[in-house]
């Protein structure tokens, strides 16, 4: 068997398999609920869902991620909250994505971070300090529309 072949056999099956897995990466975890959220799509090409998981392992946070995708391609933005080390995960398939986090306190909705960018295919992690039973608000942006969900608790 020549080398080539031999590569093409070893090669194969991973690449499958990493295809497969993809889309699950993306996907919400068994445990989440899917709840209304803010959506501001521009046209019906493109669709926003919000996720809550209540029970994330910190007594009293509540965990979530706001989920913007096109209904024609494999294009979406996607931002998460984990309440257990309030950190915020960052994801795109689309060029031009834009993430904002703000927290409640005393009375007003003040900024995380606004206006996050990135590229297609990127993603980031942003790791925060915030004390506990916050209430917390995540967005993701694409330019045909936003996911927003406010209902999320440090």
């Amino acid at each position: 068997m020549t080398t080539n072949r031999r590569l093409a056999r070893l090669l194969v099956p991973a690449a499958l398999t990493a295809a497969t897995a993809i889309p699950l990466a993306t996907a919400p975890p068994a445990y989440a609920d899917q709840v209304h959220c803010t959506t501001v799509p521009v046209n019906e090409d493109w669709s926003g869902t919000c996720y809550r998981i209540p029970n994330d392992g910190d007594s009293g946070g509540v965990s979530g991620d706001a989920y913007v995708r096109s209904n024609r391609a494999a294009d979406f933005a996607r931002i998460q909250f984990k309440a257990k080390g309030e950190n915020f995960y960052l994801k795109t398939k689309y060029e031009d994505a834009s993430f904002w986090a703000y927290y409640y306190y005393d009375g007003e909705w003040l900024p995380f971070f606004t206006r996050v960018q990135l590229d297609a295919d990127e993603s980031q992690t942003i790791n925060k300090t915030l004390s506990e039973g916050r209430r917390v608000d995540i967005m993701a942006c694409v330019r045909a529309g936003c996911a927003r969900i406010n209902t999320l608790r440090s």
